[in-house]
């Protein structure tokens, strides 16, 4: 309903530009807070701790996490990994609670963990190999992924190079304070206005806004919501959403500042500073199967990210076959089989000789085929084939039968292949 139901503590809580900026909660309700510090190292990072919301907060962390980071040899860069309190992400409970934290436009996030008690956090630093960006990479969107890994985001506001704004999956390893870049979804295939990011492990959706304030101030355009299905996300194609809400408003805040929060009973809560904070009820689909790709992968590997074993262009049966064939012609990619692959033959057509091509397509794949025809391997490929059949199995497949251009007796040597494209 929106109405209140009390208000924290803030006995003890003090420093920094903003004293309380960011709030998450873990998963035994312990509650926690962080302030907005421009420079940790003069104005240090504090972290509070509520036991329960009726507690007073109580500071497990004060501090510089960067403080022994490597330096990039560079002034301005290495005040970059400073700001601290814009981003927040928790998971756990306990002794196992982990608070990732990532600097405003940095590359070495930290993960605070307890040490010995609640009432004491340390920085475990990450040193990322994600390229070094004035901009930063992780700026707004911050959440824990499956295993080891965490997703960032910034929102494109200002105004540096579109490939800074992508949406990163980094693997780290907490005890070697280490983190590697697995995927980049780039703005070809997420979308580059989406800042602030949420997600839930256990039914795999991922909740982005739309936050490109300055655009939506100067066109008066309100926010959106989109949601997503994490588990088929995919860095090579463009990525749909499950479903688009407006958010209402378009007040530029200045700094990007919000939260995207998976709560109970399929509700999922978004915050727009300045904007207001506007809540989502998750309903099921009505049991329509899904198509393309994403959902051939998910159906095929599920709860498997790898694009070497998920991409279009990976062999995960480990034929030679990459997975784009498998899926146009709806042959099973866990299978070793060559059972279902285009087949050669020389058919007689209208009293004349031609090299021939058969193939069954699956009729829900969403791709684009041609049949390429040459003389000579290395030599030039065209799209001279013609298509003499068409035949719908009446399964939801195709089969169809391409000839070459050119007559059998009229050529020492010909050649034909099928070429796959993803629409």
């Amino acid at each position: 309903t929106g109405a209140h139901v009390g208000t924290l503590s803030n006995a003890g809580i003090d420093g920094g530009t903003f004293f309380l900026n960011h709030i998450v909660v873990a998963e035994d309700g312990a509650i926690y807070g962080a302030n907005l510090t421009t420079n940790a190292s003069t104005n240090p990072l504090k972290v509070y701790r509520w036991a329960s919301e009726a507690s007073d907060p109580v500071l497990v962390y004060e501090g510089n996490p960067n403080q022994n980071s490597p330096s990039h040899d560079d002034d301005a860069r290495d005040g970059y990994e400073l700001r601290f309190g814009d981003t927040m992400a928790i998971r756990g409970s306990g002794m196992d609670t982990q608070i990732l934290m990532a600097p405003r436009f940095g590359v070495y996030p930290t993960i605070l963990t307890p040490e010995g008690s609640m009432e004491t956090f340390v920085d475990n630093p990450i040193i990322t190999d994600i390229t070094t960006s004035p901009a930063g990479w992780l700026t707004h969107g911050l959440a824990f992924g499956p295993g080891d890994t965490f997703y960032g985001k910034r929102q494109p506001q200002f105004g540096s190079a579109t490939a800074e704004r992508a949406l990163l999956h980094v693997a780290f390893d907490l005890e070697e304070g280490t983190g590697t870049v697995m995927n980049t979804f780039g703005p070809d295939v997420f979308p580059n206005e989406i800042g602030l990011i949420g997600i839930d492990l256990e039914r795999m959706l991922l909740v982005g806004l739309d936050s490109d304030a300055e655009d939506q101030e100067a066109e008066r355009r309100p926010a959106e919501v989109s949601l997503y299905d994490l588990s088929t996300l995919n860095p090579f194609i463009v990525n749909q959403p499950l479903d688009t809400k407006t958010f209402g408003g378009f007040t530029w805040n200045g700094n990007g500042a919000g939260q995207v929060v998976f709560g109970n009973d399929n509700w999922v809560y978004v915050l727009d500073t300045n904007n207001g904070i506007a809540a989502y009820q998750l309903i099921e689909d009505d049991g329509e199967p899904s198509v393309g790709y994403n959902a051939w992968t998910a159906a095929n590997f599920p709860g498997v990210t790898d694009e070497n074993i998920i991409g279009p262009g990976a062999d995960a049966s480990g034929n030679g076959v990459p997975n784009l064939i498998h899926y146009a012609l709806g042959i099973d990619p866990n299978s070793t089989t060559l059972d279902g692959l285009p087949t050669r033959d020389i058919e007689d057509v209208d009293g004349v000789d031609y090299l021939t091509l058969t193939f069954t397509t699956d009729d829900t794949a969403d791709v684009s085929i041609e049949v390429l025809v040459s003389d000579s391997v290395d030599g030039q490929w065209t799209a001279d084939a013609v298509e003499i059949s068409t035949t719908p199995n009446g399964d939801g497949t195709t089969t169809r039968v391409f000839r070459d251009s050119v007559p059998a007796s009229g050529a020492d040597r010909r050649f034909i292949l099928l070429s796959v494209s993803l629409n």
